[in-house]
Formats: C-alpha cells, structure tokens, sequence
C-alpha cells in the first residue's frame, strides 16, 4: 500500500511540473540608503502585506536580440508603467520589493518565484536589482500628482526591484487555440504569471515549504516506525518457526 502511495506522488508531482514553469530568483535583504525614486512609486508591489501577485505580461517576439534581454534597465525606465513600453525597451514587468516589515525583520534572504503555464513557450528572465542600480538613470522632475506625496523618513531601508521579461520561443500547435495568431513569432495574447515572494528559512528553504517538509519528515517517521514493527514480527515468527520445526526434529530422533 506504501508503494503504491510513493508512485502516486512521483506521478502527481511529475504531472504538476508538466504543466507549470517556474523561474526563481534568490537575494539577500541587505539595507541601503533610501534613495528617492519618485517613478517607482506607482509600481506593483510586492511584501508582507501583499507577498502573491497576478499579472499578464506579453511576452516579446521570437526573433528579439539576445543583447535586448536580461541585461541593465532600460534607460528610460522612467517613463515605464504597467500599460506603458517607453521608446527603445522591450515588453516587460517591473516590481518593488519591500521587506521592511517587522514580521520580516530577522530574516536576511528571500526568494522571488515566477510561475507560468507549460502551454506558453516562452523563456522566462527574472532579474534583481538595487535601489542603487536604479538611481543613477536619468530622469525628469516628477509629475504634478506625485509632488506633494510624503516621503520616506528611514535613511536605509531593505527594498529591492525585479524585473520580468518573456521571450517567445518557438511556433505553437497548429491545433492549440494561441496557435491562430497571424504572426507566428509573436504570441497572440498575454502570458498568466503568479509571482510569489517569501522569506527563506535558515537562508535555502522557501517558508511556504516548511509544512510540506514537516509533512514528508511525519511520513517517514511512520514508515520508519511501521517497518520496525513489520521486521519485528517477521524475525519473532521465524523465530518460532525454527523451534517448532527443532522440536519437532527431537520427538523423530
């Protein structure tokens, strides 16, 4: 019966991966000045508060350079929104991270993990940046609607940025629904993304695995306690087995 519960979690677990991809980025939550990035303001953002987010991203076409992707931010990031591709940038998703809340506080590594669909080919690039790293570009005076908006008053926090960016990566199944678009290289609608941000127990493991490890270390804990049980027998039957079969060898003799 054991067996044929380990089979069907290798099954399931296979068939779960089957239809999801995952990209998954690890940093450490290191303070930093608290530099005033007034652009970043409106980003989506991801925290205790608010640690999942949905969003559909378009992915960019087949035939985008490999120097367009996974490289430094565009230079006119500034001009970036959720609904806006600035003048030179490819497709792709910005996030805020803060982890300046105190349930937080003692962890120092997190973890982003960027899940999709199988039926999407596309190459997911997930990329983790510094305030410092953001700071630097040029930008003009913020518009009129974030001028009075009150500031920050914590000279270091512990906030980061991720940067999302899909690639499509080859032609579809002619049968598949997505495959009717007019332009091969380009997919016809938005690619589902979950993305998840979590702290990481003792640095390596993702707090929302905790009570799967729990559950894994019971499970074995069982096993390990019902086979001693099963060998315990087993060896108290043979026992008995080898003095009936000495006795009954002394009644022949």
């Amino acid at each position: 019966m054991m067996q044929y519960a380990s089979l069907l979690s290798i099954l399931f677990l296979t068939f779960t991966l089957a239809l999801a991809n995952t990209e998954i980025a690890n940093f450490e939550a290191n303070a930093a000045r608290n530099f005033d990035i007034w652009f970043v303001r409106e980003w989506p953002t991801l925290s205790h508060a608010q640690p999942r987010l949905e969003w559909n991203l378009t992915a960019n076409p087949l035939d985008t350079p490999k120097s367009a992707v996974n490289g430094d931010p565009c230079v006119r990031l500034y001009h970036w929104a959720p609904t806006t591709v600035p003048e030179n940038c490819i497709q792709e998703l910005w996030l805020a991270i803060d982890l300046d809340a105190k349930p937080w506080a003692s962890y120092t590594k997190f973890t982003v993990r960027l899940s999709w669909s199988a039926e999407y080919p596309v190459d997911a690039y997930l990329k983790i940046f510094d305030s410092s790293d953001i700071a630097p570009l040029p930008r003009p005076g913020p518009p009129r609607r974030l001028r009075n908006r009150p500031r920050s008053t914590n000279y270091h926090v512990r906030r980061k940025f991720a940067r999302i960016q899909l690639v499509n990566t080859g032609v579809l199944n002619p049968k598949h629904e997505l495959a009717k678009s007019q332009d091969p290289n380009v997919l016809p609608h938005p690619v589902p993304l979950i993305i998840q941000l979590e702290p990481l127990i003792f640095g390596v493991l993702p707090e929302s695995m905790v009570p799967t490890v729990f559950a894994i270390i019971g499970a074995a804990g069982v096993g390990i306690f019902i086979a001693r049980a099963v060998i315990a027998r087993l060896e108290s039957d043979e026992e008995r087995a080898k003095s009936s079969a000495t006795g009954q060898d002394k009644k022949v003799d």
